[in-house]
């Protein structure tokens, strides 16, 4: 039985991103990677800075163009991201309707996401995810942010997790900013998206839920 998630778009949704792709210069030629900064909760946010560093090192190391997601309140990170990767990087923030952005996401063959509708919205466009958690994998497995629950239903997917919830928080982060998920580096970030990236024998594991 088949059970991928379905996107629902019509022609002029899909001619409407081609548009808009073609319109900032990107081509078929270019490796795209998309990154969606936001996220309804702030202790959801990975930070911008560690987002810049790993987007220059997709530009640096893979000449990847940046493609930079998310709604309305998601402006102001996506502009700091924008100021700081330049012209490699190009922001669709808070411009295109669910829809449009999904099928941006068809041209786009990673998401870096934190646990977000983007990154969900990223699978079911059936690119690779990877899901930054602020849910720590020593945390309760059915609480509400865990990825044993909310992972992204993808084909080829990984969730990074902080290993344990930092003080004082326990069976999950419940700050109200940034905070267990400071403890996912760069470093464990950029070699998710390597993986991702390369392919892999069809007997491979699909999915998986790592951390930091």
């Amino acid at each position: 039985m088949d059970d991928r998630l379905e996107l629902w778009l019509g022609d002029e949704d899909r001619e409407t991103a081609r548009a808009a792709l073609a319109a900032r210069g990107v081509t078929g030629n270019d490796l795209l990677v998309s990154i969606a900064p936001g996220a309804s909760h702030p202790k959801r946010l990975w930070p911008v800075r560690r987002f810049i560093d790993l987007g220059r090192f997709l530009q640096q190391e893979l000449g990847a163009r940046l493609l930079i997601i998310g709604g309305p309140g998601d402006r102001e990170r996506a502009r700091e991201l924008q100021e700081n990767l330049g012209n490699a990087a190009v922001s669709f923030t808070g411009e295109m309707t669910l829809r449009q952005i999904g099928a941006l996401l068809e041209h786009v063959p990673l998401v870096v996401a934190n646990d977000s509708g983007p990154m969900h919205l990223a699978a079911a466009a059936g690119a690779a995810v990877v899901g930054i958690s602020c849910h720590p994998t020593s945390g309760d497995p059915l609480h509400q942010n865990s990825p044993i629950r909310f992972h992204p239903w993808a084909e080829k997917y990984i969730v990074l997790q902080p290993l344990q919830a930092a003080e004082p928080c326990t069976s999950s982060c419940e700050w109200h900013e940034a905070h267990c998920i400071l403890g996912i580096s760069v470093e464990a970030v950029r070699e998710a998206a390597l993986t991702l990236l390369t392919p892999r024998p069809a007997s491979a594991q699909a999915g998986s839920a790592a951390p930091a």
